[in-house]
């Protein structure tokens, strides 16, 4: 309940703080805001679900209501993960230009709006195979929300969620946060002669932008960490079906939550590292 308090209006927080104040309203905010409107989706439609799921397992209701809730809800999680991971590569890729051609300006602000429409089309795309198999079926115990893969190959989209949403993103990430680092603290960034500015200037600049990036790293290490538990679980149904079955429900079903606390983690983040994030949430909250 805490951590759905803190997620809910942490992540509210951050999206109206950047939406409201103009002097926050850079790329790498926006971005930043688009990964709380994850967050948040995962914290209003996956959360109760969680908790529905443990006391009461796949029960649901039936009729068109029924059908359209089941789908929504339980693909959400997965629209939610896709959303965040490539966030937080675009986010990446946004610094490390910035940190590598501080002259040019490459993702404008109808770059950063394409960026984040492409982000969501592609989430839900990724989705579709999911949500055609989630369905309603009505037994001698009631209505129950449940995966019927049918023809389509489950254990190969596993594959690609453990592929799409964890090692090739997180490994892209790595990559261009190491260029970016190696540019940061470097020991021939201080006399960079594409920066104008003086030496004072470049120093409180460089400076800037080392602790922006740390605390981004930060957000892609909790991340991953969160929401490995359950990327486990996934390459053990696939691999090794029979190892999964031994393991008790009530473990298998706790999995999910580690991965929820990340969503109310960043909003954290973002107040301890970040001076303006921090003064802003004071005058808000």
């Amino acid at each position: 309940i805490v951590c759905f308090i803190v997620s809910t209006v942490g992540n509210c927080t951050v999206i109206h703080l950047i939406r409201t104040r103009m002097h926050m309203r850079n790329v790498t905010n926006i971005l930043i805001a688009n990964m709380s409107a994850a967050d948040l989706l995962m914290t209003i439609l996956v959360f109760p679900y969680l908790i529905k799921f443990y006391y009461i397992g796949s029960k649901w209701f039936g009729g068109i209501a029924g059908s359209v809730t089941c789908t929504v809800v339980h693909s959400s999680q997965m629209v939610s993960i896709f959303g965040s991971v490539y966030t937080l590569l675009v986010i990446s890729v946004d610094r490390c230009l910035a940190v590598m051609q501080p002259m040019k300006k490459y993702f404008t602000k109808t770059v950063t709006k394409w960026s984040i429409v492409l982000v969501w089309l592609v989430s839900v795309i990724f989705s579709i195979p999911l949500m055609i198999a989630l369905k309603v079926i009505n037994d001698d115990t009631g209505y129950h929300c449940v995966e019927d893969w049918g023809k389509m190959d489950q254990s190969l989209y596993i594959i690609m969620f453990l592929l799409l949403t964890y090692i090739v993103p997180l490994g892209l990430i790595g990559s261009v946060y190491t260029v970016t680092g190696r540019k940061l603290w470097g020991c021939g960034t201080a006399k960079s002669q594409e920066n104008p500015l003086n030496r004072s200037n470049h120093e409180s600049v460089r400076a800037s932008r080392r602790k922006a990036t740390k605390m981004l790293v930060t957000v892609v290490v909790l991340f991953a960490l969160c929401w490995f538990p359950l990327q486990v679980r996934e390459l053990i149904h696939v691999t090794w079906p029979d190892t999964l079955r031994r393991i008790p429900i009530k473990l298998d079903m706790l999995l999910p939550w580690f991965g929820f606390f990340n969503s109310c983690t960043n909003p954290i983040i973002y107040v301890i590292f970040s001076d303006r994030f921090r003064r802003e949430f004071k005058r808000v909250l």
